[in-house]
This record gives structure tokens, sequence and C-alpha cells, in this order.
């Protein structure tokens, strides 16, 4: 039997309890629930109303300081497997990855919390396509991924990224080192014997030339745009692929080793 004062107690505990909430807290069925609570006039937040006020909190949050380390690891991820995801006024960052990445993933986490960007690695292992690590075929049982907290801080980058789609920004000519060198490790990959490339297929073709233009700027690195059927993707060129190395090299974890010509599928440096 419903208790007025136990559940006048609980809502005295936390007043955002709804009546779904003091259903389950009691192991009664929802009707009677609601039933009851008109019945005793109890006053309790709607689905609604505790939303709104959620909300409002959220709103109410100061501002994230994105430091110029986790600028950099956004900027990167961004152009590769990072998105910004829009929760009602304000936005996350997600980072998503094939959960035969994890060590990969667990890496980006260790950095973003260096770069005093606070993050939650979750993981779900409940689908079923391969993967391709290090050239074999791996199954692949799942994703592991990296979110942050929602915050204000994140609207400019959605901002700046969506048009609707994603597309490329004019601040990507901050990218530094650190951030080519996640962008590379995301999308980036070997070109047997003659360099290397990046699948920004995903982008347009004004995002590509922009892509081009940053990387002769910041970099130094000439890059050509190439078709992949009907996409476009870009290539660096064999004579700038050390250069290249060179800047990315002291930023690639062991278990992306392998994407650096001079070591085998496994990471490991080859002897000269």
């Amino acid at each position: 039997m419903l208790d007025k004062d136990l559940i006048l107690a609980k809502l005295e505990e936390n007043p955002e309890l709804t009546v779904c909430n003091l259903s389950t807290m009691f192991n009664e069925p929802l009707k009677n629930m609601r039933d009851f609570i008109e019945r005793e006039n109890i006053k309790t937040f709607s689905f609604s109303e505790k939303l709104a006020l959620r909300n409002k909190i959220l709103c109410t949050q100061p501002p994230i300081e994105i430091s110029p380390m986790a600028n950099q690891l956004i900027l990167g991820s961004m152009l590769g497997d990072g998105s910004i995801i829009r929760k009602r006024t304000n936005c996350i960052l997600v980072v998503r990855h094939s959960l035969v990445q994890k060590q990969y993933v667990l890496h980006k986490y260790k950095l973003f919390e260096q770069s005093g960007l606070h993050v939650k690695y979750s993981e779900r292992t409940n689908s079923y396509r391969n993967g391709i690590i290090n050239g074999r075929i791996i199954k692949d049982n799942g994703y592991c991924q990296i979110v942050t907290k929602v915050n204000q801080s994140f609207n400019k980058y959605r901002e700046d990224w969506y048009n609707p789609k994603k597309e490329v920004p004019d601040t990507i000519y901050e990218l530094g080192p650190i951030g080519l060198a996640i962008w590379y490790m995301d999308d980036g990959a070997i070109h047997h014997p003659t360099g290397a490339y990046f699948s920004t297929n995903g982008f347009n073709h004004n995002s590509q030339l922009k892509l081009q233009d940053m990387m002769i700027k910041n970099f130094g690195l000439t890059v050509h745009i190439h078709k992949n059927k009907d996409k476009e993707i870009l290539y660096l060129i064999q004579k700038d692929y050390n250069k290249f190395v060179d800047i990315i090299k002291e930023f690639v974890c062991p278990e992306m080793n392998y994407k650096i010509i001079g070591h085998n599928k496994q990471g490991e440096l080859l002897e000269s």
C-alpha cells in the first residue's frame, strides 16, 4: 500500500522525481502511482518540466576553457572521426572508432585529459562488421568512443564545421603538428612506395582545396587532389613524405606506427 508521507519524504530529498521515477522506486504500476499522486494532490515534476530544468542548468553552465592543445586535438579529430553533435541548446564532441582501435582511442583519451578537456570513454560490442588493421581483416565486435560533456564551448565548432553538412572551416589554418598527426592516425595511410594519402572523401571540393592550401602554408607539404571513384582524396607527394614524418612522428602512438614507412605491420621500426 502506498504511503503518502514516505513519498513526500522522497520528494523532499529529490524534488526532481517524476511519477515514473516514483513508480520504479516503489515498485508500483505506473497507473496506480499516477492515480495515487493525483488523488493525494502531491506535486511532482512532469517529464517536460524536468527536461526544461536540465536544459536551463546546461545553458547557465560556464563555458569550458579550450586550451591550445585541446583545440589541436579537436581540429585533427574533426578532419578524421570526430563529430560535434547538438544536444538541444549546446553541443558535445564525440570521437568514435572501431573497437579494434581501442588502444588508439585510449591514447586519445589520455591526450584529451592532458589538454585539460575531460572526456568519458565507453565501448559497445554489438556490431558485426570487419575491420582492417595492419593489412589484416579483423572481426569487428563493436565500437569505442570518447565523449565530452555538453557545453556551450562546442557550439562555435558546430557552427564552423557544419553547413549543414560537414565541411572544412577557415579555422583549419590553426592546425599544428599534433593536429596533423591526429588527422593522419584517424584517416591517413601509407601509399607504397611513393607516399601517403588522407581519406578526405567525405568533404566537398572546396574543402579539399582549403586543405591543400593549408598543408602548403602551415607545413610546406604538397598534396594533390586525386579522384577515388566518384569522391576525392588528398595524396601527399613522395618527395615530401620524409618531411611529413619528421613533423608528426613524435605524436604518433605505437599502435599507429604501422602507418609510417620504415615500420613493419606490427608497428616496429625496421633496421636500416
